[in-house]
């Protein structure tokens, strides 16, 4: 990966690899949202184009991704994956787009640009992942290894953030609205607590 010029600052470019791998991170217990800028090299068509994940070969306990001409967000509850998905012929090569969703304990809904595009109810907890790693463009195994046939982004992405807590559709809205203008995610959704930090509140970015 290297860095480019981004929607905020720079970002990560990610040209089919290399790709980020972090090792540990912290994970949700409830509730969960995922935040990123993106900016295809190519539209997506049928293809799987990985942006945000932690699944592996077998169900992770997120998922945010293009497959199969959809834009998909998925969280495993139970033994079922969760998905919420839209066609991805919105995504033109080269243009930076907005894609986030949240988990909120009963709802896995899907934004484009800072708008709700698709929603699907669920009943029950997010499921612990099998694996402790976070990856961003790459779809590996559950061990975090990968082989020759791996599945890479090419693009970039730019203003990551991952929350413990779902946040509003009013934030998701906010950070969309002033990423426009190059302000990063923290303008919006990522203030300090008050207090104590609970595990609710823990969130990471990266930009």
């Amino acid at each position: 990966a290297a860095w480019i010029s981004g929607q905020i600052d720079n970002a990560l470019q990610m040209p089919y690899g290399p790709y980020v791998f972090v090792e540990d991170y912290a994970k949700s217990t409830g509730t969960l949202t995922v935040s990123a800028w993106v900016n295809l090299n190519a539209a997506p068509g049928d293809f799987i184009v990985p942006l945000v994940r932690n699944w592996g070969a077998d169900p992770g306990q997120f998922n945010l991704g293009f497959n199969a001409g959809q834009l998909e967000a998925q969280v495993r509850v139970g033994p079922n994956n969760v998905t919420a998905g839209t066609d991805a012929s919105s995504f033109p090569a080269n243009t930076w787009k907005h894609v986030a969703f949240t988990a909120d304990g009963a709802r896995v809904t899907l934004y484009v640009d800072g708008e709700a595009v698709s929603s699907t109810d669920y009943l029950g907890m997010i499921a612990p992942p099998p694996a402790p790693w976070l990856a961003m463009g790459a779809m590996l195994f559950t061990d975090g290894t990968q082989d020759n046939f791996v599945d890479l982004l090419g693009g970039a992405l730019d203003d990551v953030g991952i929350w413990t807590r779902a946040v509003s559709a009013e934030q998701i809205k906010g950070i969309f609205d002033q990423g426009r203008s190059g302000q990063d995610l923290s303008t919006v959704a990522a203030q300090e607590p008050v207090g104590p930090c609970l595990p609710s509140e823990a969130s990471i970015s990266i930009s």
